[in-house]
């Protein structure tokens, strides 16, 4: 099911750039985005992007006319039909050279505020339409390699074990 999936999505890749000097220039004003590390029993939740077959955390972006808060518990829940418990601040990540390029031609840069989030109940999680799979990895077994790269900075300060927030 999962290569049908792909397949059908072919044609609309996104790609991901961070400090790359062959990414694309903007065309579009940065972006607000929210990023959820959800956590559960020592393990941290990715979905296999349908958009670009990678990995990477729950995220989206904020939508004009909604707050933090309510952008955060809605990306999480059309992502993965979770309800947010409870979530804390973990950081900013504002390096601008974290670029987005969508199969519509938009290109952004990213500002990116990530939260640690606990879900009321994770055996409701669900794949949406914007993921191929959902998985939860051990700290040691992340998948670094095949990792959104806008979000590698986000997973090396997770790995860190430094005490959040971070601005970065």
């Amino acid at each position: 099911m999962m290569e049908q999936r792909l397949r059908g999505y072919a044609r609309l890749i996104s790609s991901f750039y961070y400090d790359d000097a062959n990414a694309p220039r903007p065309n579009r004003p940065r972006r607000v985005g929210v990023v959820a590390l959800i956590e559960h029993d020592g393990r941290l939740l990715f979905e296999r992007r349908a958009d670009a077959p990678v990995w990477g955390l729950i995220a989206g972006g904020v939508n004009d006319d909604e707050t933090l808060d309510a952008a955060l518990r809605r990306e999480v829940r059309e992502e993965t039909g979770l309800a947010i418990r409870q979530y804390e601040f973990f950081g900013t990540f504002s390096e601008p050279s974290r670029i987005a390029h969508y199969p519509d031609g938009t290109i952004v840069q990213i500002l990116a505020l990530a939260y640690r989030v606990e879900a009321e109940d994770v055996s409701l999680c669900r794949i949406s339409e914007e993921s191929l799979e959902l998985r939860f990895f051990a700290r040691e077994h992340l998948p670094m390699e095949d990792l959104v790269p806008t979000q590698r900075a986000m997973i090396a300060r997770y790995l860190s074990n430094e005490p959040p927030p971070f601005l970065d």
